[in-house]
């Protein structure tokens, strides 16, 4: 089962339950059926099956994030299929002596240092939204140190929700 939880509650209500904001994405994938979500070899969370049928990954029109904490610039958010370089699967494959185990990622950021940094999601364990970072020059000894986890929201939705043009303040990059 790909999606986290109940998968037959998620078929029923995912329509109702989970209401987006209005928020354009240029270089989208093309729409996903519930089925290409639950039959994907790697658990997600159902927030994140959601947004991935409501938009299959692409770049927001609003990529700005803040709280008292980050800063950030989203660059793009994964999808599944798209046949883009940024895809999921290809994703996951790609940096898997990286990330941490058993997560997720949900959306590329911008670095101000030049490396990548991705959101990341641990399903099955809760729905927070994580920021992870690392120094691409060598492969990290523990890519499970706590350290590089920064939380960014407690949900993806509330994510999104809070997706600006511009950022507020005077940060340009993640404070912690």
């Amino acid at each position: 089962m790909a999606i986290a939880g109940n998968e037959y509650q998620f078929r029923r209500s995912f329509k109702q339950k989970w209401k987006w904001p209005m928020l354009s994405f240029t270089e989208q994938g093309t729409r996903l059926k519930i089925g290409t979500v639950c039959d994907l070899l790697y658990e997600i969370s159902p927030q994140h099956a959601a947004m991935l049928l409501w938009k299959n990954g692409g770049v927001p029109g609003s990529r700005w994030y803040e709280n008292k904490d980050v800063c950030i610039e989203v660059d793009r958010f994964l999808g599944v299929q798209t046949g883009q370089f940024w895809e999921l699967t290809d994703t996951i494959l790609r940096y898997r002596d990286f990330l941490p185990r058993f997560s997720i990622p949900v959306a590329l950021v911008e670095e101000p240092l030049g490396d990548t940094a991705f959101l990341l999601n641990f399903p099955g364990r809760d729905e927070r939204l994580w920021l992870y970072t690392w120094n691409h020059e060598t492969i990290p000894e523990n890519p499970d140190d706590p350290t590089r986890l920064h939380e960014v929201a407690p949900t993806l939705k509330k994510f999104v929700d809070k997706l600006r043009t511009t950022h507020r303040g005077s940060r340009t990059e993640f404070v912690g």
